[in-house]
């Protein structure tokens, strides 16, 4: 027997709230210039970062004297961006941490671009943990980075220089 939940919900007098937490991982990290990267979240988004946009990315930042981390925080905070913005809800974020003692900075960046997009999520909503291997954002990123899964969008040059 099949049910139209949204159908029944509305005859409910009362909802059931569903804590929700997003888990975002990565295959691929972004300063690894010969291969793709791939982040993915547990409810199915995947973005690809094709390696000809992070040749691209590397060689603006040389010019734009950006440190090595300066370039991590910065275009891992905007691909985690693309695959966050259009999640309508969720009581979190959780990011795996990839990258130890960058969290604040990653955290700041990201919620910049979204509020620029009139977005707006807590501070506190972002958070930085061990996701692991069982996630389903592990298993999509992985398949996706393998090519057994096609991505939801590939990111461009001119997306991953969004201000």
């Amino acid at each position: 027997m099949e049910y139209n939940l949204i159908g029944v919900l509305k005859k409910c007098a009362f909802f059931v709230y569903i804590s929700m937490t997003i888990d975002v991982d990565q295959s691929g990290k972004i300063e690894y210039l010969g291969v793709p990267t791939v982040i993915a979240t547990s409810n199915g988004m995947t973005i690809l970062v094709p390696t000809s946009v992070k040749d691209s990315l590397w060689n603006y930042s040389q010019r734009k004297k950006l440190t090595t981390n300066q370039y991590i925080t910065r275009f891992f905070s905007v691909a985690v961006f693309y695959v966050i913005k259009d999640i309508i809800q969720t009581d979190s974020i959780r990011i795996d941490t990839e990258y130890t003692g960058k969290d604040q900075h990653i955290r700041s960046r990201l919620i910049q671009l979204l509020h620029k997009n009139a977005i707006y999520i807590e501070k506190q909503s972002i958070s930085f943990g061990y996701v692991g291997k069982k996630s389903l954002s592990h298993h999509y990123a992985i398949d996706c980075y393998r090519g057994k899964r096609k991505p939801d969008n590939v990111l461009t040059l001119d997306e991953m220089l969004i201000k």
